[in-house]
Protein backbone atom coordinates (compact mmCIF):
# COMPACT_ATOMS: atom_id res chain seq x y z
CA UNK A 1 0.00 0.00 0.00
CA UNK A 2 2.81 2.70 0.79
CA UNK A 3 4.75 1.54 -2.68
CA UNK A 4 0.80 2.58 -3.99
CA UNK A 5 0.89 5.77 -2.47
CA UNK A 6 4.32 6.64 -3.52
CA UNK A 7 3.53 6.05 -7.36
CA UNK A 8 0.73 8.25 -7.02
CA UNK A 9 1.72 10.48 -4.73
CA UNK A 10 1.69 14.11 -6.26
CA UNK A 11 5.43 15.50 -6.26
CA UNK A 12 7.38 18.72 -6.74
CA UNK A 13 6.72 22.06 -5.05
CA UNK A 14 4.10 22.09 -2.64
CA UNK A 15 3.29 25.64 -3.00
CA UNK A 16 2.60 25.37 -6.57
CA UNK A 17 0.34 22.47 -6.11
CA UNK A 18 -1.81 24.83 -3.96
CA UNK A 19 -1.79 27.27 -6.11
CA UNK A 20 -2.89 25.25 -9.05
CA UNK A 21 -5.78 24.37 -6.62
CA UNK A 22 -6.42 27.74 -5.97
CA UNK A 23 -6.30 28.80 -9.67
CA UNK A 24 -9.08 25.75 -10.35
CA UNK A 25 -11.58 26.93 -7.87
CA UNK A 26 -11.23 31.12 -8.86
CA UNK A 27 -12.09 29.49 -12.31
CA UNK A 28 -14.74 27.26 -11.47
CA UNK A 29 -16.55 29.86 -9.49
CA UNK A 30 -16.09 32.61 -12.31
CA UNK A 31 -17.22 30.54 -15.33
CA UNK A 32 -20.09 28.90 -12.82
CA UNK A 33 -21.34 32.65 -13.78
CA UNK A 34 -20.07 33.52 -16.76
CA UNK A 35 -21.37 29.98 -18.60
CA UNK A 36 -25.15 31.98 -19.42
CA UNK A 37 -23.23 34.22 -21.11
CA UNK A 38 -21.35 31.83 -22.88
CA UNK A 39 -24.96 30.20 -23.49
CA UNK A 40 -26.31 33.22 -24.92
CA UNK A 41 -23.72 33.99 -27.19
CA UNK A 42 -24.87 30.73 -28.76
CA UNK A 43 -28.32 31.43 -28.17
CA UNK A 44 -28.96 29.25 -25.83
CA UNK A 45 -28.71 25.98 -28.48
CA UNK A 46 -26.85 24.21 -25.82
CA UNK A 47 -27.10 25.55 -22.01
CA UNK A 48 -25.42 27.24 -19.49
CA UNK A 49 -24.65 23.76 -17.91
CA UNK A 50 -23.01 22.19 -21.44
CA UNK A 51 -20.49 25.14 -21.08
CA UNK A 52 -19.77 24.56 -17.49
CA UNK A 53 -19.32 20.80 -17.75
CA UNK A 54 -17.27 21.81 -20.98
CA UNK A 55 -15.11 23.53 -18.84
CA UNK A 56 -14.59 21.02 -15.68
CA UNK A 57 -13.68 18.73 -18.43
CA UNK A 58 -11.00 21.15 -19.52
CA UNK A 59 -10.13 21.63 -15.89
CA UNK A 60 -9.83 17.84 -15.08
CA UNK A 61 -7.91 17.66 -18.39
CA UNK A 62 -5.37 20.11 -17.80
CA UNK A 63 -4.62 18.92 -13.98
CA UNK A 64 -4.59 15.17 -15.43
CA UNK A 65 -1.91 16.78 -17.92
CA UNK A 66 -0.33 18.36 -14.90
CA UNK A 67 0.29 14.85 -13.16
CA UNK A 68 1.24 12.86 -16.19
CA UNK A 69 4.01 15.34 -16.95
CA UNK A 70 5.31 16.05 -13.55
CA UNK A 71 6.09 12.14 -13.59
CA UNK A 72 8.24 11.99 -16.84
CA UNK A 73 11.94 12.60 -16.66
CA UNK A 74 13.36 16.13 -17.31
CA UNK A 75 15.87 14.62 -19.83
CA UNK A 76 13.03 13.58 -21.63
CA UNK A 77 11.93 17.04 -22.44
CA UNK A 78 15.60 17.70 -23.70
CA UNK A 79 15.48 15.12 -25.95
CA UNK A 80 12.01 16.54 -27.33
CA UNK A 81 12.59 20.24 -27.66
CA UNK A 82 13.98 20.58 -31.11
CA UNK A 83 11.14 18.04 -32.71
CA UNK A 84 9.14 20.03 -30.70
CA UNK A 85 9.96 23.40 -31.95
CA UNK A 86 10.20 22.13 -35.78
CA UNK A 87 6.42 20.49 -34.91
CA UNK A 88 5.44 24.18 -33.93
CA UNK A 89 6.92 25.75 -37.13
CA UNK A 90 5.19 22.95 -39.15
CA UNK A 91 1.88 24.00 -37.47
CA UNK A 92 2.33 27.58 -37.75
CA UNK A 93 2.72 27.18 -40.73
CA UNK A 94 -0.47 25.13 -41.98
CA UNK A 95 -3.02 27.86 -39.21
CA UNK A 96 -1.81 30.60 -41.46
CA UNK A 97 -2.96 28.53 -44.60
CA UNK A 98 -5.41 26.72 -43.43
CA UNK A 99 -6.56 27.95 -40.11
CA UNK A 100 -9.94 29.39 -39.11
CA UNK A 101 -9.73 32.95 -38.96
CA UNK A 102 -11.64 34.79 -35.91
CA UNK A 103 -11.03 38.52 -36.05
CA UNK A 104 -9.49 38.80 -38.87
CA UNK A 105 -6.45 36.51 -37.34
CA UNK A 106 -6.09 32.52 -38.14
CA UNK A 107 -5.25 31.44 -35.04
CA UNK A 108 -6.93 27.75 -35.11
CA UNK A 109 -6.45 25.24 -37.08
CA UNK A 110 -8.41 21.69 -36.73
CA UNK A 111 -6.75 18.39 -36.73
CA UNK A 112 -8.66 14.88 -36.97
CA UNK A 113 -11.53 17.05 -35.51
CA UNK A 114 -9.88 18.94 -33.19
CA UNK A 115 -9.63 22.30 -32.77
CA UNK A 116 -6.82 24.28 -31.36
CA UNK A 117 -4.79 27.32 -30.92
CA UNK A 118 -0.99 26.31 -32.47
CA UNK A 119 0.54 29.51 -30.81
CA UNK A 120 -0.08 28.13 -27.51
CA UNK A 121 2.03 25.31 -28.40
CA UNK A 122 4.71 27.18 -29.74
CA UNK A 123 5.47 29.11 -26.51
CA UNK A 124 6.11 25.36 -24.74
CA UNK A 125 8.38 24.05 -27.67
CA UNK A 126 10.75 27.72 -27.96
CA UNK A 127 11.37 28.00 -24.16
CA UNK A 128 12.64 24.09 -24.22
CA UNK A 129 14.53 24.80 -27.30
CA UNK A 130 16.47 27.81 -26.00
CA UNK A 131 17.09 25.79 -22.70
CA UNK A 132 18.57 23.28 -24.92
CA UNK A 133 20.51 25.47 -26.88
CA UNK A 134 21.73 27.62 -24.29
CA UNK A 135 22.98 24.27 -22.00
CA UNK A 136 24.51 22.60 -25.22
CA UNK A 137 26.76 25.62 -26.62
CA UNK A 138 29.03 28.19 -25.74
CA UNK A 139 28.39 31.55 -28.22
CA UNK A 140 31.59 32.72 -29.11
CA UNK A 141 30.80 34.40 -32.78
CA UNK A 142 27.31 36.02 -33.65
CA UNK A 143 27.16 33.68 -36.87
CA UNK A 144 26.42 30.61 -34.49
CA UNK A 145 23.75 32.97 -32.59
CA UNK A 146 21.59 33.33 -35.81
CA UNK A 147 22.24 29.50 -36.55
CA UNK A 148 21.01 28.48 -33.90
CA UNK A 149 18.53 30.79 -32.02
CA UNK A 150 17.88 33.86 -33.94
CA UNK A 151 16.61 32.13 -37.34
CA UNK A 152 14.53 29.22 -35.67
CA UNK A 153 12.95 31.03 -32.96
CA UNK A 154 12.60 34.41 -35.12
CA UNK A 155 10.47 31.94 -37.44
CA UNK A 156 7.93 31.37 -34.86
CA UNK A 157 8.22 34.66 -33.29
CA UNK A 158 7.18 36.21 -37.08
CA UNK A 159 4.20 33.47 -38.08
CA UNK A 160 2.96 34.08 -34.12
CA UNK A 161 3.11 37.81 -35.01
CA UNK A 162 1.58 38.01 -38.35
CA UNK A 163 -1.61 36.38 -37.69
CA UNK A 164 -1.45 37.91 -33.18
CA UNK A 165 0.63 40.99 -33.05
CA UNK A 166 -0.03 40.35 -28.58
CA UNK A 167 0.95 37.23 -28.73
CA UNK A 168 3.89 37.69 -31.20
CA UNK A 169 5.11 40.99 -28.68
CA UNK A 170 4.78 38.89 -25.36
CA UNK A 171 6.79 35.99 -27.64
CA UNK A 172 9.13 38.26 -27.90
CA UNK A 173 9.52 39.87 -24.76
CA UNK A 174 10.06 35.82 -23.54
CA UNK A 175 12.43 35.06 -25.26
CA UNK A 176 14.94 38.29 -24.62
CA UNK A 177 14.16 37.29 -20.97
CA UNK A 178 15.17 33.83 -21.49
CA UNK A 179 18.64 34.28 -23.14
CA UNK A 180 18.98 37.28 -20.47
CA UNK A 181 18.85 34.35 -17.88
CA UNK A 182 20.55 31.82 -20.08
CA UNK A 183 23.75 33.54 -19.94
CA UNK A 184 24.07 34.73 -23.47
CA UNK A 185 26.81 37.58 -24.03
CA UNK A 186 25.04 40.67 -23.87
CA UNK A 187 26.67 42.09 -26.89
CA UNK A 188 24.64 39.16 -28.88
CA UNK A 189 21.44 39.98 -27.16
CA UNK A 190 21.54 43.59 -28.09
CA UNK A 191 22.14 42.29 -31.76
CA UNK A 192 19.59 40.31 -31.56
CA UNK A 193 17.18 43.08 -29.67
CA UNK A 194 18.30 45.30 -32.70
CA UNK A 195 17.66 43.23 -35.47
CA UNK A 196 14.14 42.32 -34.25
CA UNK A 197 13.09 45.63 -33.86
CA UNK A 198 14.36 46.62 -37.30
CA UNK A 199 12.19 43.68 -38.10
CA UNK A 200 9.14 44.95 -36.43
CA UNK A 201 9.41 48.19 -37.72
CA UNK A 202 9.35 47.31 -41.20
CA UNK A 203 6.13 45.16 -40.56
CA UNK A 204 4.61 48.02 -38.98
CA UNK A 205 5.19 50.14 -41.94
CA UNK A 206 4.06 47.31 -44.05
CA UNK A 207 0.60 47.08 -42.10
CA UNK A 208 -0.40 50.32 -42.11
CA UNK A 209 0.65 51.16 -45.71
CA UNK A 210 -0.37 48.40 -48.28
CA UNK A 211 -1.88 46.44 -45.59
CA UNK A 212 0.25 43.40 -44.42
CA UNK A 213 0.07 41.91 -42.11
CA UNK A 214 -3.61 42.38 -41.41
CA UNK A 215 -3.47 42.49 -37.77
CA UNK A 216 -0.79 45.31 -37.74
CA UNK A 217 -3.95 47.57 -38.68
CA UNK A 218 -5.93 46.57 -35.91
CA UNK A 219 -2.83 47.03 -33.35
CA UNK A 220 -2.49 50.78 -34.45
CA UNK A 221 -6.13 51.51 -33.94
CA UNK A 222 -5.65 49.80 -30.61
CA UNK A 223 -3.21 52.07 -29.80
CA UNK A 224 -4.87 55.05 -30.66
CA UNK A 225 -3.80 57.32 -27.50
CA UNK A 226 -0.20 57.05 -29.02
CA UNK A 227 1.94 58.55 -31.92
CA UNK A 228 2.22 54.75 -33.52
CA UNK A 229 4.51 56.77 -36.31
CA UNK A 230 6.37 58.42 -33.47
CA UNK A 231 6.58 54.24 -32.13
CA UNK A 232 7.50 52.72 -34.93
CA UNK A 233 10.00 55.60 -35.77
CA UNK A 234 11.57 55.45 -32.44
CA UNK A 235 11.52 51.59 -32.71
CA UNK A 236 13.36 51.50 -35.96
CA UNK A 237 16.21 54.37 -34.55
CA UNK A 238 16.72 52.54 -31.63
CA UNK A 239 17.15 48.71 -33.59
CA UNK A 240 19.45 50.67 -36.07
CA UNK A 241 21.68 52.03 -32.95
CA UNK A 242 21.94 49.60 -30.91
CA UNK A 243 23.10 47.41 -34.70
CA UNK A 244 25.55 50.12 -34.56
CA UNK A 245 26.51 50.77 -31.39
CA UNK A 246 27.53 47.00 -30.67
CA UNK A 247 28.94 46.11 -34.19
CA UNK A 248 32.64 45.60 -34.87
CA UNK A 249 32.44 46.84 -38.27
CA UNK A 250 31.04 50.40 -37.93
CA UNK A 251 31.44 51.46 -41.57
CA UNK A 252 29.91 48.60 -43.29
CA UNK A 253 26.54 48.82 -41.60
CA UNK A 254 26.54 52.87 -41.98
CA UNK A 255 26.89 52.03 -45.35
CA UNK A 256 23.82 49.61 -45.49
CA UNK A 257 22.31 52.63 -42.92
CA UNK A 258 23.07 55.28 -46.11
CA UNK A 259 22.19 53.08 -49.11
CA UNK A 260 18.72 52.28 -47.04
CA UNK A 261 17.83 55.53 -46.99
CA UNK A 262 19.07 56.71 -50.45
CA UNK A 263 16.84 53.84 -51.92
CA UNK A 264 13.99 55.06 -49.74
CA UNK A 265 14.56 58.45 -50.77
CA UNK A 266 14.78 57.55 -54.57
CA UNK A 267 11.50 54.80 -54.27
CA UNK A 268 9.09 57.98 -52.72
CA UNK A 269 10.31 60.03 -55.25
CA UNK A 270 9.71 58.21 -58.96
CA UNK A 271 6.40 56.94 -56.60
CA UNK A 272 5.49 60.63 -55.93
CA UNK A 273 6.65 61.51 -59.60
CA UNK A 274 4.65 58.42 -61.51
CA UNK A 275 1.83 58.44 -59.11
CA UNK A 276 2.61 55.02 -57.77
CA UNK A 277 -0.66 53.84 -55.86
CA UNK A 278 1.53 52.31 -52.89
CA UNK A 279 3.55 55.04 -52.53
CA UNK A 280 0.54 57.78 -52.46
CA UNK A 281 -1.12 55.60 -49.98
CA UNK A 282 1.92 56.59 -47.90
CA UNK A 283 2.06 59.54 -48.09
CA UNK A 284 -1.72 59.54 -47.32
CA UNK A 285 -1.77 57.34 -44.36
CA UNK A 286 1.17 59.27 -42.93
CA UNK A 287 -0.61 62.65 -42.95
CA UNK A 288 -3.45 61.16 -41.42
CA UNK A 289 -1.55 59.88 -38.66
CA UNK A 290 -0.39 63.51 -37.56
CA UNK A 291 -3.90 65.26 -38.15
CA UNK A 292 -6.13 65.60 -35.38
CA UNK A 293 -8.74 63.20 -35.64
CA UNK A 294 -12.02 65.69 -35.04
CA UNK A 295 -14.76 62.85 -34.82
CA UNK A 296 -14.72 61.25 -31.61
CA UNK A 297 -15.65 57.01 -31.46
CA UNK A 298 -19.69 56.97 -30.64
CA UNK A 299 -20.34 54.24 -27.92
CA UNK A 300 -18.75 52.08 -25.27
CA UNK A 301 -15.76 49.82 -26.34
CA UNK A 302 -15.23 46.32 -24.58
CA UNK A 303 -12.01 48.18 -22.70
CA UNK A 304 -14.68 50.60 -21.51
CA UNK A 305 -17.19 47.64 -20.17
CA UNK A 306 -13.71 46.14 -18.47
CA UNK A 307 -13.12 48.86 -17.12
CA UNK A 308 -16.68 49.43 -15.49
CA UNK A 309 -17.02 46.48 -14.16
CA UNK A 310 -13.94 46.76 -12.05
CA UNK A 311 -14.55 50.05 -11.08
CA UNK A 312 -18.45 48.81 -10.42
CA UNK A 313 -16.95 46.03 -8.05
CA UNK A 314 -15.01 48.03 -5.49
CA UNK A 315 -13.27 46.56 -2.69
CA UNK A 316 -15.24 43.50 -1.31
CA UNK A 317 -17.63 42.93 -4.79
CA UNK A 318 -20.97 42.53 -6.17
CA UNK A 319 -21.05 39.05 -4.45
CA UNK A 320 -21.12 35.72 -6.50
CA UNK A 321 -22.74 36.11 -9.84
CA UNK A 322 -24.05 39.60 -9.53
CA UNK A 323 -22.15 40.36 -12.26
CA UNK A 324 -24.02 42.64 -14.19
CA UNK A 325 -21.28 43.29 -16.84
CA UNK A 326 -20.66 39.53 -18.03
CA UNK A 327 -23.57 40.19 -20.38
CA UNK A 328 -22.26 43.18 -22.32
CA UNK A 329 -18.83 42.26 -22.35
CA UNK A 330 -17.95 40.05 -25.91
CA UNK A 331 -14.91 37.92 -23.44
CA UNK A 332 -15.99 38.26 -20.28
CA UNK A 333 -15.09 34.70 -19.36
CA UNK A 334 -11.53 34.55 -21.23
CA UNK A 335 -10.01 37.76 -22.02
CA UNK A 336 -11.57 40.26 -19.61
CA UNK A 337 -12.23 37.33 -16.55
CA UNK A 338 -10.15 39.59 -14.44
CA UNK A 339 -12.44 42.08 -14.59
CA UNK A 340 -15.21 39.75 -13.75
CA UNK A 341 -12.95 38.35 -11.11
CA UNK A 342 -13.25 42.20 -9.42
CA UNK A 343 -16.37 42.75 -10.09
CA UNK A 344 -18.09 39.99 -8.38
CA UNK A 345 -15.23 39.53 -5.52
CA UNK A 346 -13.74 43.20 -5.18
CA UNK A 347 -10.05 44.39 -5.40
CA UNK A 348 -9.17 42.44 -3.10
CA UNK A 349 -10.01 39.26 -4.66
CA UNK A 350 -8.21 40.89 -7.75
CA UNK A 351 -5.02 41.17 -5.76
CA UNK A 352 -5.05 37.84 -4.04
CA UNK A 353 -5.34 36.24 -7.37
CA UNK A 354 -2.04 38.65 -8.89
CA UNK A 355 0.17 37.69 -5.78
CA UNK A 356 -0.33 33.84 -6.43
CA UNK A 357 0.74 34.37 -9.95
CA UNK A 358 3.38 36.56 -8.17
CA UNK A 359 4.44 33.63 -5.87
CA UNK A 360 4.23 31.21 -8.67
CA UNK A 361 7.31 33.00 -10.20
CA UNK A 362 9.37 33.18 -6.32
CA UNK A 363 8.80 29.50 -6.60
CA UNK A 364 10.22 29.07 -9.72
CA UNK A 365 13.03 31.21 -8.81
CA UNK A 366 13.84 28.91 -5.69
CA UNK A 367 13.60 25.98 -8.09
CA UNK A 368 15.87 27.28 -9.83
CA UNK A 369 18.47 27.86 -7.56
CA UNK A 370 18.39 23.83 -6.79
CA UNK A 371 19.15 22.91 -10.44
CA UNK A 372 22.70 21.74 -11.68
CA UNK A 373 21.86 21.78 -15.32
CA UNK A 374 21.54 24.93 -17.47
CA UNK A 375 18.21 23.65 -18.85
CA UNK A 376 16.46 22.60 -15.79
CA UNK A 377 16.99 26.23 -14.40
CA UNK A 378 16.14 28.15 -17.93
CA UNK A 379 13.03 25.80 -18.73
CA UNK A 380 11.49 26.29 -15.18
CA UNK A 381 11.93 30.31 -15.33
CA UNK A 382 11.17 30.39 -19.19
CA UNK A 383 7.81 28.49 -18.91
CA UNK A 384 6.97 30.17 -15.40
CA UNK A 385 7.77 33.64 -17.48
CA UNK A 386 4.94 32.72 -19.75
CA UNK A 387 2.67 32.12 -17.26
CA UNK A 388 3.33 35.25 -15.54
CA UNK A 389 3.69 37.67 -18.53
CA UNK A 390 0.21 36.18 -19.60
CA UNK A 391 -1.35 36.83 -16.13
CA UNK A 392 -0.04 40.75 -15.74
CA UNK A 393 -1.27 41.35 -19.28
CA UNK A 394 -4.86 40.05 -18.94
CA UNK A 395 -4.91 41.91 -15.63
CA UNK A 396 -3.38 45.08 -17.48
CA UNK A 397 -5.80 44.97 -20.65
CA UNK A 398 -8.99 44.60 -17.43
CA UNK A 399 -7.92 47.80 -15.65
CA UNK A 400 -6.80 49.63 -19.29
CA UNK A 401 -3.26 49.44 -18.61
CA UNK A 402 -2.80 47.59 -21.71
CA UNK A 403 -4.80 47.54 -25.34
CA UNK A 404 -6.96 44.67 -25.94
CA UNK A 405 -4.59 42.16 -26.66
CA UNK A 406 -6.78 38.58 -26.49
CA UNK A 407 -4.49 37.08 -23.80
CA UNK A 408 -6.31 34.78 -21.47
CA UNK A 409 -5.40 34.42 -17.30
CA UNK A 410 -3.60 31.03 -17.47
CA UNK A 411 -5.77 27.98 -15.64
CA UNK A 412 -8.91 30.56 -14.98
CA UNK A 413 -10.12 31.94 -18.15
CA UNK A 414 -12.31 29.44 -20.50
CA UNK A 415 -10.79 27.93 -23.06
CA UNK A 416 -9.38 24.12 -23.97
CA UNK A 417 -6.17 25.18 -25.07
CA UNK A 418 -4.95 27.58 -23.17
CA UNK A 419 -5.65 25.39 -19.85
CA UNK A 420 -4.44 22.14 -21.71
CA UNK A 421 -1.26 24.02 -22.49
CA UNK A 422 -0.82 25.84 -19.20
CA UNK A 423 -1.09 22.62 -17.92
CA UNK A 424 1.93 21.12 -19.56
CA UNK A 425 3.89 24.16 -18.44
CA UNK A 426 3.17 23.40 -15.04
CA UNK A 427 3.74 19.70 -15.08
CA UNK A 428 7.23 20.31 -16.69
CA UNK A 429 7.85 22.54 -13.96
CA UNK A 430 6.87 20.01 -11.27
CA UNK A 431 9.01 17.55 -13.03
CA UNK A 432 12.43 19.78 -13.24
CA UNK A 433 11.02 20.81 -8.99
CA UNK A 434 10.47 16.79 -7.95
CA UNK A 435 13.76 16.19 -9.61
CA UNK A 436 15.98 18.83 -8.09
CA UNK A 437 14.05 17.63 -4.64
CA UNK A 438 15.44 13.93 -5.15
CA UNK A 439 18.99 15.46 -6.11
CA UNK A 440 18.69 16.99 -3.15
CA UNK A 441 17.47 14.28 -1.24
CA UNK A 442 20.23 12.29 -2.34
CA UNK A 443 23.31 14.87 -1.76
CA UNK A 444 22.78 15.00 1.64
CA UNK A 445 21.89 11.78 2.64
CA UNK A 446 25.49 10.80 1.13
CA UNK A 447 26.99 13.51 2.51
CA UNK A 448 25.70 12.38 5.40
CA UNK A 449 26.97 8.49 5.33
CA UNK A 450 30.44 7.10 6.54
CA UNK A 451 33.52 8.56 5.03
CA UNK A 452 34.71 4.78 4.25
CA UNK A 453 32.39 5.17 1.42
CA UNK A 454 33.46 8.13 -0.11
CA UNK A 455 35.61 6.75 -2.90
CA UNK A 456 32.48 4.84 -4.03
CA UNK A 457 30.81 8.39 -4.87
CA UNK A 458 32.99 11.11 -5.13
CA UNK A 459 33.16 10.71 -9.25
CA UNK A 460 29.44 10.59 -9.71
CA UNK A 461 28.40 13.26 -11.73
CA UNK A 462 24.75 14.14 -9.35
CA UNK A 463 21.89 16.38 -11.10
CA UNK A 464 18.19 16.27 -11.90
CA UNK A 465 19.08 14.58 -15.29
CA UNK A 466 19.63 11.34 -12.80
CA UNK A 467 15.95 11.27 -12.27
Amino acid sequence: MEQLLNKIYFRGDKIIWRIIVFLILISVLIIFASADSLAAKDGYRKGAYFYLIQHLAFLSGGFILIYICHRLPVSMYKNFATLALIISIGLLLCTSLYGYETNEAKRWISIAGIRFQSAEIAKISVVLYLASVLEDNVFDEFKDVIKKIALPVGTVCLLVFIEGTSIGLLFGVICISILFIGGLKLKFLLKILGLALIILVLLCLSGITIGWPKRIATAAGRLSDFSFAVTVSALGMTGILILLFVSSKLKHLLKIFGLALAALALLFVLGLAFHWSPVVRVVDKMENIFKKNDVETVGITQADRGKIAVASGGFVGKGPGNSTQRYLLPLSYSDFVFAMIIEEYGLVAGIIVLLAYMILLYRAAMIAKKCTRIFSSVTVLGLMLVVVFQALVNAGVSVGIFPVTGQTLPFVSHGGTSILCTGIVFGIILSVSRAANNQEEISKQKNDEDKKYTPNYTNEKISEYNE
